[in-house]
């Protein structure tokens, strides 16, 4: 054992000389780096694997930890590899670095396809890069951009520079083959997905997966291969999670034809912006359809630069609602508190989203994909009103649609959202993940709501 323990140790000191310590952008996965000779022997034994395992889960958020494992786990079985670049791959996600996890599950993936991690890491991988909210998140055209464009194939390097005609879908998307401007990761997205099924063909009957390669073909102007991928999702049984998300699609295409396969809701223009005083008295609101949320009302408008929220909750007896007046901090402690949770979902692949959240204090935290380091900018104005079910607590926000997206709102734009509240000690349930069943097709329209 402390002959084991010792060579842990060693390990962990080496780190590779090509590693700098700098960050390298999501979409900016580089090639294996070159490391020293290993320290280990030719075998390693469950006692080492198993330590190594459990150094790699305190490792989260060092940018040089994929280097100094990629080393420590070189006289590794495939499977013990793969699963300590998992380990390190959560650890890096615990710890809010998005980046750092897209880096050990490409590694992982590129370098033990066959393991059953490798399929999920695929699917991850998928959904990272053609996500439009964590490419708008996240994207560093300077660098991220240009080295994802550096990995594709010629054809797909083509396809960035071309310039087809195209008209815009009911989603705003383009439907030519090809979009003018394509996405970059959504097309190393299409390309992983291939390679993906090639390694592991167990991922041709994944529904999941084939529903993340038609978003990915979405958003990469390839409409027609969208399509073709979710043909086969479309006829499973009423109810499937990712046939109801396909023939939604479909239904997006031809909405008068029959009934939606997911809940809508719509979005009115605000005539007039709203002053955030937490009253709720404009027109946008007293005119605003259904609530969002069953247990909360929770209501949306937008004009050409914010899209606007308003949350009324009754409050819940037994449950304490302090006043707070100190400043608000970046993602404060919310969840101690009756709060809301609203999720955006922008290119509706119901696996990556912006998530805001509102307590009955006014304060506020917010993710994208999970990732606590992404801080828009938001305006939030919170209150206390007697309302028929009694006294509630209030907020009315407004959320710039720069911080969201670069693609003007149009009446044609549909999103999906989901919105939740979550009362601790009285709704422990609620404060689950969201799940594709949560989210409702949210339809924007350039009609202004009126009292």
């Amino acid at each position: 054992m402390r002959r084991t323990l010792r060579k842990v140790i060693i390990a962990a000191g080496c780190l590779a000389t090509a590693v700098t310590g700098g960050r390298t952008p999501l979409g900016a996965v580089d090639a294996q780096p070159p490391v020293g000779p290993a320290v280990h022997e030719a075998s390693a034994d469950p006692q080492e694997v198993e330590l190594i395992r459990q150094l790699a889960r305190r490792r989260g958020g060092r940018p040089d930890a994929l280097a100094q494992f990629i080393q420590m786990t070189a006289p590794f079985g495939d499977a013990a590899a793969a699963a300590v670049l998992e380990e390190l791959a959560v650890a890096h996600l615990a710890a809010g670095e998005l980046n750092l996890a897209a880096e050990a599950r490409q590694m992982m993936f590129e370098q033990y396809p066959a393991q059953p991690q490798a399929q999920q890491a695929a699917l991850w991988l998928v959904r990272m890069y053609a996500s439009s909210e964590v490419g708008h998140a996240r994207r560093q055209r300077s660098q991220g951009v240009e080295n994802i464009k550096r990995q594709l194939s010629p054809a797909m390097q083509a396809a960035l520079s071309s310039e087809p005609a195209a008209s815009a879908g009911a989603d705003g998307s383009a439907t030519g083959d090809t979009a003018p401007a394509a996405d970059a990761g959504a097309l190393y997205a299409c390309q992983l997905a291939s390679q993906a099924a090639t390694h592991q063909p167990a991922l041709g009957s994944d529904a999941a997966f084939a529903f993340a390669r038609s978003v990915a073909a979405r958003r990469a102007g390839q409409p027609r291969a969208a399509q073709a991928l979710l043909t086969p999702l479309k006829h499973r049984a009423a109810g499937d999670v990712w046939g109801d998300c396909a023939r939604a699609e479909a239904w997006l295409q031809d909405p008068e034809d029959d009934a939606a396969p997911k809940p809508t809701a719509t979005c009115l223009r605000a005539a007039e912006r709203p002053r955030l005083d937490g009253m709720l008295d404009e027109a946008c609101w007293s005119g605003s359809p259904k609530s969002l949320c069953k247990t909360a009302d929770v209501r949306l408008a937008y004009d050409d630069r914010y899209l606007y929220l308003a949350v009324c909750c009754a409050k819940r007896d037994g449950v304490a609602y302090p006043r707070d007046d100190r400043p608000r901090p970046h993602d404060g402690d919310v969840a101690s508190y009756d709060h809301v949770r609203l999720a955006l979902d922008l290119d509706r692949d119901y696996a990556t989203w912006f998530e805001l959240t509102v307590d009955s204090r006014g304060w506020t935290a917010d993710r994208c994909a999970g990732d606590a380091s992404w801080n828009p900018r938001w305006y939030v104005a919170a209150a206390e009103s007697n309302v028929a079910a009694g006294p509630a607590w209030i907020v009315e926000a407004a959320i710039p649609l720069a911080e969201l997206t670069t693609e003007t709102v149009t009446p044609q734009s549909v999103w999906a959202c989901a919105a939740a509240r979550v009362v601790p000690s009285a709704s422990p349930s609620a404060a689950r993940d969201l799940a594709p069943p949560d989210f409702t097709l949210l339809r924007f329209s350039d009609a202004a709501a009126s009292p």
